[in-house]
């Protein structure tokens, strides 16, 4: 069960990597993005990007613990795993 769906502001994130499985019977194709926000994400967050469901497969990199003051962010990487 999930919770209730929630807006999360993003700076941007880049381009898909994809990566095929051909063992036999298999048609598995998974894509990663990296994820750049403004706030933290759970491990197994789904976040609705561009129409599409994308599931954060790793732990979050806070980039906000410097000793400057300034909070630049947090880092992830998000999948979809398709066939």
């Amino acid at each position: 069960m999930w919770a209730d769906p929630v807006d999360f502001p993003i700076m941007g994130w880049s381009p898909t990597l994809s990566t095929e499985f051909p063992t036999t019977g298999a048609n598995r194709v998974v894509t990663r993005r990296t994820v750049y926000a403004y706030q933290s994400a759970a491990n197994r967050d789904i976040l609705v990007m561009d129409g599409e469901d994308w599931q954060v497969t790793q732990d979050v990199s806070d980039w906000n613990q410097g000793p400057y003051g300034y909070s630049p962010g947090f880092v992830f990487t998000v999948e979809q795993i398709r066939g």
